[in-house]
């Protein structure tokens, strides 16, 4: 029963009151902190967002700016792609018109060098024949020479003949009369000439041909080793000196026959080097003469490098 509880047990009224102000602010308070914490949470959210989000334009601002510069630079390589392709396209077409011209030019260069090797087969065919005609007017010869006495042991057994004129090694000996020596050098002469206009080789020193009174010029001008005795004391300084080719006693001097002898060897020897004929200095110059012919007749030169193609 509630009349029979002590006085001390029961609650007062009194303090009832106090005790709802205490706990209440504090309710209260924890409320509002409870509050005010997701708004700090909120805020710093929102902040940091913020920064995300600025962050992000920039980089989405920088890329666009990368492939817009990008973008620039592949454009150009284009351009420069294509202005390289037109250039290597009109380089190429270039390439195929020189290609077609150059094969025209080895087309046209072959038939010239068929030409020119039967041009010159035809012209070596028609120095042969010349040269067989020039063997047949002025026919060289070996001959033996027939003594009735006893020849000194040097006396030559054998003897060069040019026409049937014979042309000895000793020019000046008496065993020839000086008609004799005169025409077989005149005959030499010619044949010289003949030879060198019928093969296109210019001779070193110019021909007189006069039959028995030719002879042969010399530059004075021009050193000349060997033999200089002669052209020293008979030739002025400079111009052409005129040196006999024939035999005359008493009006011929004999170092000046000699020399001029020495001139026609000297053009022999040229025709027969430019041809490439092989022979000794101590033969006779018929005997010269005579290998040359014999050489380019029978077609053993081996300067002539045509072709009848």
């Amino acid at each position: 029963d509630v009349s029979t509880m002590p006085s001390s047990t029961m609650p007062s009224s009194s303090s009832s009151p106090s005790i709802e102000s205490q706990v209440l602010p504090s309710l209260s308070q924890q409320q509002q902190q409870q509050q005010e914490l997701p708004t700090k949470k909120d805020d710093a959210t929102t902040t940091t967002t913020n920064a995300t989000l600025r962050t992000t334009k920039e980089e989405v601002e920088e890329l666009r700016r990368l492939v817009w510069m990008e973008q620039q630079l592949l454009e150009e390589e284009q351009r420069r792609i294509v202005q390289g392709t037109y250039y290597l396209k009109s380089t190429i077409q270039q390439v195929q018109q020189l290609e077609m011209k150059t094969l025209e030019v080895m087309k046209s260069v072959g038939a010239e060098r068929t030409h020119l090797f039967r041009s010159e087969f035809r012209l070596e065919a028609h120095r042969i024949h010349l040269l067989q005609q020039l063997q047949l007017i002025f026919p060289i010869k070996l001959v033996t020479i027939h003594v009735s006495a006893n020849p000194p042991d040097d006396y030559p057994q054998h003897q060069y003949t040019i026409a049937g004129l014979p042309l000895p090694e000793d020019v000046h000996t008496l065993a020839i009369t000086d008609d004799q020596v005169s025409t077989s050098l005149g005959f030499l002469c010619h044949f010289v000439a003949l030879v060198s206009k019928y093969l296109a080789i210019p001779l070193r020193y110019a021909v007189v041909c006069k039959w028995s009174r030719s002879a042969i010029l010399f530059d004075s001008s021009i050193s000349i080793r060997g033999n200089n005795s002669a052209s020293s004391s008979s030739s002025p300084s400079g111009g052409k000196v005129v040196y006999p080719l024939f035999r005359e006693r008493g009006a011929i001097d004999r170092e000046q026959l000699d020399f001029g002898l020495v001139l026609l060897e000297r053009n022999v020897g040229c025709l027969l080097r430019t041809r490439g004929v092989e022979f000794r200095q101590t033969w006779n110059v018929l005997a010269k003469m005579d290998k040359l012919l014999m050489q380019v007749i029978e077609g053993e030169d081996p300067s002539f490098g045509g072709n009848a193609g």
